[in-house]
């Protein structure tokens, strides 16, 4: 797995299969978000601020679920 480097996000793991995108934030919450294409995945680990690109392209595009 690619380091996250976030103030705001500790953990990030990506299913290719499920196209679900698992983040773990700071604060220790996880939420999945479902139907991530893998370019978003891409764009969002090769960001420069991982938590900038976060809020404005995942935070509210796609469904989710706090585990």
């Amino acid at each position: 797995m690619p380091a996250i480097k976030s103030s705001m996000i500790t953990f990030a793991e990506y299913d290719e299969a499920e196209r679900g995108l698992e983040i773990t934030f700071t604060n220790g919450t996880v939420h999945i978000y479902f139907d991530v294409p893998s370019e978003t995945y891409d764009n969002f680990i090769n960001a420069s601020s991982q938590g900038k690109y976060f809020n404005q392209n995942i935070k509210n595009e796609y469904r989710t679920k706090k585990q």
